[in-house]
């Protein structure tokens, strides 16, 4: 009978220590829990565990002798003992890390418990199971954010593979995929006719907003066959990350399978669909998962950053398909300033716009709003954007599509591999609106005089079709000082041939056009690739650097400098063709130390300039092929130097010309142009195994 009321008082005391102990019910996976009787080792005592029903409910069950079974589940964030009249004895507990095993040592005790402090980064929540994962989604979903709170995934898991769920044929969850009915949660997840997997944190619904405010580690496993087909909410594994002063991280993780967004609300990422943390950390990431949206926002990995993120060693392999306006294969829009590093994209990015507003594409990041900074990133998916007649104008580049704030480019490239004549970057707008087209960045489009962007050590080698403003590395630059060194293009380049903008079509091999008050720098750079400028029923102009060195209408002049630079692709245009095509207004140009050896094929060419400018104009050690006709100034400049030497292609290819290249770096201080030049060098000239002078650089094997 004694032992009877005791076990009542313990299910009496159970019960009110449960809204105590296991109020949160979260859960983690312990190897084994074991009890150490120290002292009146002939007194019996249990110990208790709580499990959950089918039905939902938790029950608590004494377990056999002092061992809690391997699969407990709990939150544990004090540990004790109790004796029959409810007082607390004291206990030591210890908790071996190797192991995964905890012994609480104690003298004679009636109840004991184990409440440890979970969802630590020390000891955080591990999802183990698929479910844990529906129930992480169900919970963020219905307002429980993790602030601060840690998880780690603690192996592969398949949503098509049975041993990847506690219970895979288990109907407790429901209709969750919206199909109707209620199926085993394996089919529920994975068939193709419903919704799938509801993402963690699924952004604002009928006017609430649920967040994942916690911090995930996938301890380099992969979860595989994720199925995401949601509409109008955000959609990825994860939907909304993170608060205005959060920081929040993600690492370590690589995901399959297919990611839709449906409707014209919301966004679409592989990861993540929205940032709003004030410090996102993405780490180790690898998206493999296709991505569809139907609407604005789309990336790789995340589609929109509100404030700051930094993204390193991470890459996107899926394939992203969209009709909506701003896309990156790794970030769609980056709204506050963001650190990429040492992350691709592999996979194509392909965007078919139905005359819904300008249109931003990128390798990288789609649209960049705030300063930024990219390390060693590198486009290798092919990209297509194409227009309906009723759509705006089309912003593509290889790294960014639009970028409109002070940016760092470094050791980066565009580098889709193609056979043939068939383009990596294909831009087609059948309005009459423009289309900036950049092998790095499409549009630099800053209104901002003071800010700097710089591009350095960076490469295109893709071949570009389409756009009527085409760089090798800059499609168009506005407003900003721009320094773009150590850079080279090596891809073909060629302007929509039935483009319908009045202007006409522009292609050259580093930077395509520069207006409105800008102040722009090409040092230590070439460009080998055939730039083509030809449209049907336009005008069209090539330039080997340079196609358009323009002013905008408040008579502030451009200012451009080429020094220390070649040009060796041929040039082929339906208008002119030059080294720097047209310089025009008020602009001012400095040309020093460079040549031109690319054969032009246009109804008029010059081998180093053509300028109808005013401003002021000065031109030295500019070489060229004999056979063209050479620098054609107006009488309208307020300052003409020019210095100019026509020379066969045997004198190009020789050591000769190659030391005089070098000497007359010596006359060149780079500090007086302009103080933020002061660290930078002029490289040496080598004579190159195409048997012409190179810069002595080769960014590829770096």
């Amino acid at each position: 009978k004694l032992k009877y009321f005791s076990l009542l008082i313990l299910l009496v005391l159970t019960i009110i220590l449960s809204n105590v102990i296991f109020s949160k019910k979260e859960k983690v996976i312990l190897d084994e829990v074991s009890l150490l009787n120290e002292g009146n080792k002939g007194t019996s005592f249990a110990m208790y565990y709580e499990t959950q029903q089918d039905d939902g409910t938790y029950t608590y069950i004494e377990s056999e002798d002092t061992t809690w079974p391997t699969d407990l589940r709990y939150n544990a964030k004090k540990s004790g003992c109790i004796d029959n009249n409810g007082n607390k004895i004291d206990g030591t507990l210890t908790y071996n890390k190797e192991n995964n095993k905890v012994t609480l040592r104690t003298k004679s005790a009636t109840l004991c418990y184990l409440y440890f402090d979970l969802g630590t980064e020390e000891n955080p929540y591990r999802i183990q199971y698929i479910e844990d994962l529906v129930n992480l989604s169900n919970k963020v979903n219905k307002g429980e954010a993790y602030e601060e709170v840690y998880f780690t995934l603690e192996r592969d898991l398949d949503f098509k593979q049975e041993e990847s769920y506690r219970q895979y044929d288990r109907t407790d969850y429901g209709d969750i995929n919206g199909v109707g009915g209620t199926t085993t949660l394996m089919d529920e997840l994975t068939n193709p006719e419903g919704t799938g997997f509801t993402p963690i944190g699924v952004g604002s619904t009928d006017g609430v907003t649920n967040r994942f405010n916690g911090n995930f580690n996938g301890q380099d496993f992969t979860l595989s066959n994720l199925y995401v087909n949601v509409t109008d909410m955000h959609a990825g594994l994860f939907g909304l990350v993170g608060k205005a002063g959060s920081t929040n991280t993600i690492k370590n993780l690589t995901i399959t399978g297919n990611i839709t967004k449906n409707g014209t609300k919301s966004h679409a990422g592989g990861l993540a669909a929205s940032s709003s943390a004030s410090n996102l950390i993405i780490e180790n990431v690898h998206n493999k998962a296709n991505v569809t949206n139907n609407s604005n926002y789309t990336g790789g990995i995340i589609a929109y950053v509100n404030e700051n993120v930094n993204l390193s060693n991470s890459s996107n392999e899926g394939n992203i398909t969209t009709n909506g306006t701003i896309i990156g294969g790794i970030v769609g829009g980056s709204y506050g300033n963001a650190t990429i590093e040492n992350s691709t994209n592999e996979n194509k990015i392909t965007v078919d716009a139905l005359g819904t507003g300008n249109i931003f594409v990128g390798g990288i990041i789609g649209c960049n709003l705030s300063i930024s900074n990219l390390n060693d990133v590198h486009n290798k998916g092919k990209i297509k954007a194409e227009n309906e007649p009723t759509g705006n104008q089309i912003y593509v580049g290889g790294i960014i599509g639009n970028n409109s704030a002070p940016i760092t480019i470094t050791n980066s490239s565009n580098e889709i591999a193609t056979t043939g004549d068939e383009a990596g970057i294909i831009a087609i707008n059948n309005s009459s609106n423009i289309t900036y087209v950049g092998g790095i960045i499409g549009n630099n489009n800053l209104n901002n005089e003071n800010a700097i962007v710089k591009i350095e050590n960076s490469y295109n080698t893709s071949n570009i079709y389409g756009g009527n403003r085409l760089g090798g590395i800059v499609g168009t630059s506005n407003s900003s000082k721009l320094i773009i060194n150590k850079c080279y293009n090596t891809g073909n380049l060629t302007g929509q041939e039935d483009s319908k903008y009045v202007s006409g079509v522009q292609a050259a091999g580093i930077l395509g056009s520069v207006y409105s008050s800008n102040i722009s720098y090409i040092l230590n750079s070439y460009n080998t690739g055939t730039l083509t400028g030809k449209a049907i029923n336009t005008g069209g102009q090539s330039g080997g650097f340079a196609v358009e060195l323009n002013t905008s209408t408040n008579g502030v002049p451009t200012n451009s400098y080429i020094i220390n630079s070649y040009n060796i692709g041929q040039l082929n245009a339906s208008t002119f063709a030059s080294t720097v095509s047209t310089l025009m207004s008020i602009s001012n140009l400095t040309i020093n130390n460079v040549y031109n050896l690319g054969s032009l094929d246009a109804p008029t060419k010059y081998g180093i300039l053509r300028s109808t400018t005013t401003g002021t104009v000065d031109v030295k050690n500019a070489y060229y092929l004999s056979g063209v006709e050479g620098s054609n100034v107006t009488s309208n400049g307020s300052n003409l130097s020019i210095d100019t030497k026509s020379m066969s292609e045997n004198d190009i290819k020789s050591q000769t010309f190659v030391d005089t290249l070098n000497s007359n770096i010596n006359n060149i201080d780079l500090g007086s142009i302009d103080s933020e030049l002061k660290d930078y060098k002029l490289e040496q000239w080598i004579l190159g195994s195409g048997g012409y002078p190179t810069l002595n650089f080769n960014l590829e094997n770096n």
